[in-house]
């Protein structure tokens, strides 16, 4: 959304399907957001992506239960709140792997692309002839 209101074009590369397994059996995921633009909107738009929390835990939400949903009169209903404490995420980091300049924009606005397999993923960005920008995400993990 960011770099839509910054007016820049690119493209955020979501895959579902893990590079490789971690040792406690976690997939180690790859996802990689190309923008172009001017030089002072991608140094600003640097910033945000370095203030951004990205091993930040949700909160824990609370879930209601009904421990009495087979009361026929319906007057002594009572709710339980449990708290749900999620499962601690894998490391998340973000990190600039290139920045330079280009001779035609690959791009001409700002999406989000979802993939199942970083196959998918790597023949889309060839299509556009920055397939090596894969290449260059999936080796610096």
């Amino acid at each position: 959304v960011n770099a839509q209101k910054m007016r820049m074009s690119g493209c955020a590369v979501c895959v579902r399907a893990p590079i490789e397994r971690l040792p406690d059996g976690r997939g180690k995921t790859c996802n990689l957001v190309i923008v172009e633009g001017g030089e002072k909107r991608i140094q600003k738009f640097i910033k945000l992506m370095k203030r951004i929390r990205w091993n930040a835990v949700p909160a824990a939400r609370p879930t209601e239960s009904d421990s009495n949903a087979d009361d026929k009169n319906g007057s002594n209903s009572v709710a339980a709140m449990e708290i749900e404490t999620p499962q601690p995420p894998p490391p998340n980091s973000c990190e600039m792997i290139w920045k330079g300049y280009v001779a035609k924009p690959a791009y001409n606005r700002f999406f989000v692309e979802e993939f199942e397999t970083q196959k998918e993923a790597k023949e889309s960005l060839a299509s556009l002839g920055i397939g090596h920008y894969w290449d260059l995400a999936v080796n610096h993990t």
